[in-house]
This record gives structure tokens, C-alpha cells and sequence, in this order.
């Protein structure tokens, strides 16, 4: 059996995330309808303001708590990879919904300008409840920042997976549970590969493969420091973002509750202060909005340099060429790889002992599988030295055996 020390990591982040997550709902609750009672009271449109922003957090929070809680579902024959988007999903709607409860309160403060300007506006804001409330609302926020963190979890790549690997391609994945390592080879001609031969292979084989690698680019793989993938929950991140929006907004409450509390003919403070809490809201959710629209387009991790990955690949001496490289996440937490590699020299050819020849790599002619399967370890084994892939996808080809290019035929 082995053991995933990566996938405890994972699951030990999540548990974190939902009980950050947990108790920042809760005081955002509790806060939330003491802000709505007392804007209510003080008529204070910028507490409501808040106390809407507050609502907001409440909703995004259980939002998020649901998308975890789906996330953690395993992949099934319909969702192949399982939920993990389901956390994306949840941190963009709680974005998209505070930006229209937003746009509400910001149509709400214009028309309040318009009435003060005409001295239409009859209600008066009590600038003392208003300060109190901001006040109360600072050290809230300042508790939910606390509780929250800034999120981030590194994860030091210890990958074990469950390996599968097809002849020139090779499916490496990392499952959330422990699980024994199996691999099941074919050629690309679809003759199985006997297993009873493998067995058969003498120890100066195995050598001439490992040494027709180049041991300087390998070996710079191998000490390649593994980059410290930052799994850092967007829902979490979402919520901290929220939180901040509140605490900017609970300051600019206070700074204008104390200025109509000393001079209570300034009840224009009340709805500009409105409007500016709404473009820091919408400035500080701007970067979450757009890391989520990114995850869902299918772009590559911002993280990963897919030419200096390619740049990786190609120092094996074996390696002719790589095309149809793609690197993307499939949340805030695992990423995807899946690429084809041309073997350089790829034509077997016979020399005079009789034996086959690869790329500098010999062997005898039954074992051509094994040859491939080595040179697949090796890449697999770079990859997870520099980077954290949750999946892989390796295809190794020769001149014989080159993917088509789609072509759609389908009729209009």
C-alpha cells in the first residue's frame, strides 16, 4: 500500500478551510441582523450598506461550504474528475450576487443625493448609533481576519498515485485515498506485452537505458527544487476578500458616523461614503471574479510556465519533440497535465550482434516495451520532482505511430 502524503495535506486544508469558513458565518450572522436592526434605527443608509455587504458573506460563505462539501465527491462515470469545480463554481456566484446587491445599494444612494440636493430628504442619521455600530463592525471584521488567515497551505510535493500506463500512453493520477500501484502495458500496435519476458531481462539492459539519458539535464531534474504549489482555497480566499471589503467599509462608516455625529447637517456623508464602499467592493472582488473565469476557461495555472515545462521535457536526449502540451487546474487545488512526446531516432534498426537499437538505447526484440516503459518513468518522474500534478497524461510516439490531427467531418 501507499500512502499519499500529498492527498493528507489536501484533506487536512479542507478541513481547515470549512472550519474558517464555519465560524466566520457565524459572526457574520450574528453581526448582520444587530446592523440591519440598528441602520434600521439610525437610519443610516451606509449601515444598511454594510450590513447588506454582511449579508452577502453569509451567503457566499454557505455557498462555499456546499461547494466543499461537493468537491469532496469522488469522480463517477458521468463527472470523470469529480467536483472539484464545485468550489470555483460557489466563489464566483457569491462574487456575481454581491455585485448586484451592490449595484442595488449604489442605485439607492444616488437617489438619496438627488433628495438631499432638493432638500426632499426628511430623514436624519443618527451619527452616534452609527458610529457605535461601525465600531462594534471594525472589531468583528478584525476577529473574521483573524479566523480566516490569508489561507495559503503549501504543498511539498510528495506525489504517490495510481498509475496507468498504455503502452506509449501513460495516465498518472492521485487519488484522495491510499491505493496500491498497478500498470498495464500494450504496444502501439496492440500486441500485449508478456510480462514473463520482462522478467527475463538481464541488469545490463536496464543499465544501457538509464545511461542513455544525459546525466547532467537528468540529474538537473532530479535536484530541481520542487516548486512549493500553493493550494490556496478560493472560497477562503473569496471570504478573506469579503472581510476586508467589510473592514474598509465598517472604517469609512466610522470616519463618517463620527463626522455627522459632530455635525449633523452633513447627511450627504451618508450616501457618498455608500458609493465608495461600493467601488472598493467591487476593486477588491475584481481578482477573485477573474482567477475563477480563468480555472473555468481551461487556462494554464498561472503558477506553471508551460514553455519552461516543455523546456524540461526536451532535455532528455530521447526526446525529439513535444506537442499538444496543456497544463490546466481543475480547482484551487489540483492541476492537470497532458502531453505527447516524439522519441528522437525512433525506426528500429538492427546492428551487427543482432540486437535492436533506439536512440543509443539497446535491447532485445522482445523487450521493446520495456524500453518505452523506462523512458516514461524517467519523464514521470521529472515532472513530479520540478511540479505537483494531481494527473498526468503521457503519450509517447515514434516516425510509425504519430497521432492524426482532428479533423471534423461532422455535416452542417
Amino acid at each position: 500500500m501507499k500512502h499519499s502524503n500529498r492527498s493528507g495535506a489536501l484533506d487536512g486544508h479542507r478541513d481547515d478551510a470549512r472550519r474558517k469558513l464555519v465560524w466566520s458565518c457565524c459572526f457574520a450572522a450574528a453581526f448582520m441582523i444587530a446592523e440591519f436592526v440598528g441602520g434600521f434605527i439610525a437610519g443610516s443608509l451606509a449601515i444598511m450598506t454594510d450590513a447588506a455587504h454582511m449579508l452577502t458573506d453569509v451567503i457566499s460563505f454557505g455557498l462555499s461550504l456546499g461547494a466543499m462539501y461537493l468537491s469532496k465527491h469522488p469522480a463517477t462515470l458521468t463527472m470523470t474528475y469529480g467536483y472539484k469545480r464545485a468550489e470555483v463554481l460557489g466563489a464566483l456566484g457569491s462574487i456575481l450576487f454581491l455585485w448586484i446587491l451592490t449595484s442595488i445599494l449604489v442605485y439607492a444612494a444616488i437617489l438619496r443625493i438627488i433628495a438631499i440636493a432638493k432638500n426632499q430628504e426628511d430623514e436624519k442619521v443618527d451619527g452616534r448609533l452609527m458610529f457605535i455600530l461601525a465600531a462594534i463592525g471594525l472589531l468583528v471584521n478584525i476577529v473574521q481576519m483573524k479566523i480566516l488567515g490569508h489561507g495559503h497551505s503549501h504543498s511539498h510535493g510528495h506525489n504517490h498515485g495510481h498509475n496507468h500506463g498504455h503502452g506509449h500512453e501513460h495516465h498518472e493520477h492521485e487519488d484522495d485515498s491510499d491505493q496500491d500501484g498497478h500498470s498495464h502495458g500494450s504496444n502501439a500496435n496492440g500486441s500485449l506485452y508478456n510480462n514473463e519476458k520482462s522478467q527475463d531481462v538481464n541488469i545490463e539492459q536496464v543499465i544501457e537505458v538509464v545511461e542513455a539519458t544525459p546525466k547532467a539535464s537528468y540529474h538537473d531534474m532530479e535536484e530541481t527544487e520542487t516548486k512549493k504549489k500553493v493550494f490556496e482555497n478560493l472560497n477562503v480566499h473569496a471570504a478573506y476578500i469579503h472581510v476586508l471589503g467589510d473592514l474598509l467599509q465598517s472604517l469609512g462608516v466610522l470616519i463618517a458616523g463620527a463626522l455627522i455625529w459632530a455635525f449633523p447637517s452633513w447627511q450627504l456623508l451618508d450616501p457618498i461614503m455608500t458609493l465608495v464602499f461600493s467601488v472598493i467592493v467591487c476593486y477588491t472582488t475584481t481578482q477573485v471574479c477573474k482567477t475563477s473565469i480563468h480555472v473555468l476557461m481551461e487556462g494554464a495555472p498561472r503558477e506553471f510556465d508551460v514553455q519552461e515545462v516543455e523546456a524540461k521535457l526536451l532535455e532528455f536526449t530521447f526526446v525529439q519533440e513535444v506537442h499538444d502540451l496543456r497544463i490546466w487546474s481543475l480547482g484551487s487545488n489540483g492541476d492537470a497535465l497532458s502531453v505527447h512526446i516524439i522519441l528522437s531516432n525512433s525506426k528500429v534498426t538492427t546492428d551487427g550482434d543482432g540486437r535492436h537499437r533506439h536512440s543509443g538505447i539497446a535491447w532485445d526484440g522482445n523487450d521493446v516495451q520495456i524500453c518505452y516503459g523506462l523512458a516514461l518513468r524517467q519523464i514521470e518522474s521529472a515532472l513530479k520532482e520540478a511540479y505537483a500534478f494531481q494527473f498526468t497524461t503521457i503519450q509517447l510516439e515514434d516516425d510509425d505511430y504519430l497521432c492524426m490531427p482532428y479533423t471534423n467531418t461532422a455535416q452542417v
